[in-house]
């Protein structure tokens, strides 16, 4: 009689009774194929669960990442897309302080430090009755965002209101312009901000007519 061993590799109680010494382990081999076969095919299956739900959470992630709402769409095409001297009359002053925390493209300001224009008005004794950051647009009585002709002290609207200060310089070339907004100084011509010590005089009646008039 042959030996047989048992599913745990121990000699059966029925071959024990026998002086055949010859051990028959294909039955063993058999049943240990089987449980590799389906080791592995249970292997397999986990490894294919696994990566469906790697799957799942990459694409719920991805589309988490590109659902820009349109508000946020728009800011960034208005980064990108705008010129420097919208910018300025949009409030780039705050967008380089980081007031718009939702822009996508940084925006830096840096003002020049001269420029040739200001040789028209560095002479120029202002009217402080002329600087008054509540008076409306000459053109349209609008008084949400304006600006003062640094040459002709006439207020007008900016471009994102009615355009009326971009048109007056489009009309006399009159370049310098001062935003009641951030008391800061723009030149059309040089498409710059300006900052120099020639303007402190027109810059301070405009903080004073901003802050302490009213």
């Amino acid at each position: 009689m042959k030996i047989f061993l048992d599913e745990s590799g121990n000699v059966s109680d029925e071959s024990r009774e026998s002086p055949d010494l010859i051990v028959d382990t294909s039955s063993l081999k058999s049943k240990s194929n089987e449980k590799d076969s389906t080791t592995t095919s249970k292997q397999l299956e986990e490894q294919e669960s696994i990566s469906l739900r790697l799957s799942e959470n990459i694409a719920e992630q991805v589309e988490l990442n590109t659902d820009i709402s349109p508000a946020k769409s728009s800011l960034q095409v208005t980064t990108t897309e705008t010129t420097a001297s919208e910018l300025v009359e949009s409030g780039a002053a705050g967008i380089a302080c980081g007031e718009y925390e939702n822009l996508y493209t940084a925006v830096a300001v840096v003002p020049l430090t001269w420029c040739e224009h200001l040789e028209l008005i560095k002479n120029k004794i202002y009217d402080p009755a002329y600087i008054d950051a509540y008076k409306s647009c000459v053109k349209c009585a609008d008084n949400s965002e304006n600006w003062l002709c640094l040459t002709c002290s006439q207020i007008f609207c900016s471009r994102f209101v009615k355009g009326h200060m971009v048109e007056h310089n489009e009309e006399t070339q009159h370049p310098l312009v001062l935003s009641f907004s951030d008391i800061s100084v723009w030149c059309y011509q040089c498409d710059s901000y300006i900052h120099n010590q020639i303007l402190n005089e027109v810059k301070l009646l405009a903080y004073n007519s901003k802050f302490k008039s009213k």
